[in-house]
């Protein structure tokens, strides 16, 4: 009976290390700046570049995805005001 105890405790502890380490998936979301814009329409550049920040960093990062969100600039400008505006309770 302890051999067998003994065996499972070990096992548990096994998957439970080899579980609580794994990298959890994080979602980027780049609002559309001209890197991020860069990205996906490397034509516009002339075919200078081959890949983009975001493909290289999601490369060596493959836990880490992205959503490529074109904002306008006057839209992020409302937001940014609307927080601080809740920030400092005005």
């Amino acid at each position: 009976m302890k051999k067998w105890l003994a065996g499972f405790f070990i096992a548990v502890t096994v998957i439970v290390a080899a579980t609580a380490f794994a990298p959890r998936k994080i979602t980027w979301v780049a609002i559309g700046d001209s890197i991020t814009y860069l990205n996906e329409h490397q034509n516009e550049t002339g075919n200078r570049i081959t890949k983009g920040y975001m493909t290289r960093v999601t490369e060596k990062l493959p836990h880490v995805q992205y959503i490529n969100k074109r904002v306008e600039i006057e839209a992020v400008a409302v937001v940014f005001q609307l927080c601080s505006r809740l920030l400092n309770h005005q």
